[in-house]
């Protein structure tokens, strides 16, 4: 039985995050929350597309000259934001030198959605819909392309998880790791965020990694390469993550000596995966270029690491308001077991600690480090393969601890994820407040599903 869901696991997180997907924004009890799969940041997100496809003005002047974004035939995904009032223009900053308005956030996730969209610009044409790149079968492009991500980055995370674990093992973490985070809600209902896309990248480096250190040829330099190049093109502080090329598998100076002795007799390799890495990271170059004149640009103005001297730790871990283990207490044990990694997993602990811990720092020290409205801390999602790890690790040593360890772990495990499902429905329903959570609020709206309690809240 176990086998058997394993095997099938991924299909089955498939199934729920459609039916998931498809229910919170059809089912009538959502719909005076005016929800659609494009919205909040991810307008900013999702604005190359129209642009680039629909307008062919990456100045996006166009945005400007609208004064509202049609709504699709039926009134269904009605647009919450009129221009040029609309908080939706902060994610542009004007450049008057050029004309230009530049969109802060990189063109990775719009890559990506890309065959989506165009799938829904067909669509749209065929049932006459109003093809202006926002209406109703591109905004399902964009929930396609989302769970598309989550489905492949688990797929992926599975055939990781499966090389140094058993099927046990692999299935509870893959169970953890999906309900007991916010990683479902970031695939389905808030996939127009940039994590899962990034999530999905992670994913694929975590895999190609060991693989390019056993067979060191050109392909696989190459695919790590366009790999490398997507995570920054997606977000660009991600990059550090990029650390797991060049320490998987040190765990010794030994390893580091042979490591640099590998690298200085391939240097054709390391050239390649540099020139790929490149070539990939390109589009944002060029667009930095275009819209800046510029071939370096920092688009968060206004923004920055307000706080990197006095980096706010505690509330990015443990805060009632996101902290990252208060809503996700699953991940603490995952911390815990990447302390106890063993065998040939170990190979991941190094690069593992080290990006977290720079992760945490740059969250904690990031001008709005609560990141806005969010369903715990969303700036951790794409971490998830590398809490994976850690959780499978500890589920393998408990259970050759002994049985009380295995079944204290699993009742934790249990509980734990059984909260997460729970406080993601209460967020769907706005009974949990998106942002600045309290202890009294989040004490009285504990476990509760009273309709008074809803807030009436939308995106």
């Amino acid at each position: 039985m176990i086998e058997w869901l394993e095997r099938r696991f991924v299909l089955i997180t498939a199934i729920v995050a459609v039916a998931a997907t498809a229910n919170y924004y059809f089912h009538p009890r959502f719909q005076r929350y005016l929800p659609a799969p494009v919205h909040s940041d991810g307008r900013g997100y999702f604005s190359y597309l129209p642009a680039t496809f629909i307008e062919k003005d990456l100045s996006f002047n166009f945005l400007f000259r609208q004064s509202q974004i049609f709504t699709s035939k039926g009134g269904r995904f009605p647009v919450w934001f009129n221009y040029p009032e609309s908080a939706y223009f902060l994610s542009f900053v004007k450049n008057p030198e050029r004309n230009t308005y530049v969109l802060m956030y990189g063109p990775g996730e719009a890559i990506l959605v890309a065959p989506f969209f165009l799938v829904g610009h067909l669509l749209t044409r065929i049932f006459g819909e109003t093809p202006n790149g926002w209406t109703l079968f591109y905004q399902l492009g964009l929930s396609a392309a989302a769970i598309t991500c989550l489905v492949g980055g688990i797929y992926l995370l599975q055939k990781v998880l499966r090389r140094y674990f058993s099927v046990g093992v692999t299935l509870l973490t893959l169970v953890c790791i999906v309900f007991g985070t916010n990683l479902f809600n970031y695939g389905t209902v808030d996939g127009c965020f940039n994590h899962i896309y990034s999530f999905f990248a992670f994913a694929c480096l975590i895999y190609l990694v060991p693989r390019w250190y056993e067979d060191f040829s050109w392909q696989r330099t190459v695919l790590l390469g366009l790999v490398s190049g997507l995570i920054p093109l997606i977000r660009l502080p991600n990059a550090i993550v990029l650390l797991f090329i060049p320490l998987y598998g040190i765990c010794s100076w030994t390893d580091l000596k042979e490591r640099l002795r590998l690298f200085v007799h391939h240097p054709g390799r390391v050239l390649v995966w540099a020139l790929t890495a490149g070539l990939m990271y390109l589009p944002q170059v060029l667009y930095w270029r275009y819209a800046t004149g510029r071939w370096l640009y920092w688009s968060y103005q206004g923004y920055g690491f307000l706080y990197y001297k006095e980096p706010k730790f505690f509330e990015v871990l443990l805060g009632v308001n996101k902290g990252l283990f208060f809503w996700f207490p699953i991940l603490l044990l995952a911390l815990a077991g990447l302390l106890l990694m063993r065998g040939d997993a170990r190979k991941f602990q190094v690069p593992s600690i080290l990006y977290l811990v720079l992760q945490t720092y740059l969250v904690s020290s990031w001008a709005t480090w609560w990141y806005g409205w969010t369903f715990g801390h969303r700036a951790f999602v794409e971490s998830q393969p590398i809490f994976a790890l850690g959780l499978a690790s500890l589920f393998t040593w408990a259970a050759s601890a002994s049985r009380r360890w295995l079944a204290a772990v699993a009742v934790v495990s249990f509980a734990a994820t059984v909260l997460c499902c729970v406080q993601l429905w209460q967020y769907w329903l706005t009974i949990l407040p998106p942002e600045g959570v309290t202890w009294p609020q989040y004490k009285e709206r504990f476990l509760r599903f009273d309709k008074s309690l809803e807030l009436h809240w939308h995106h």
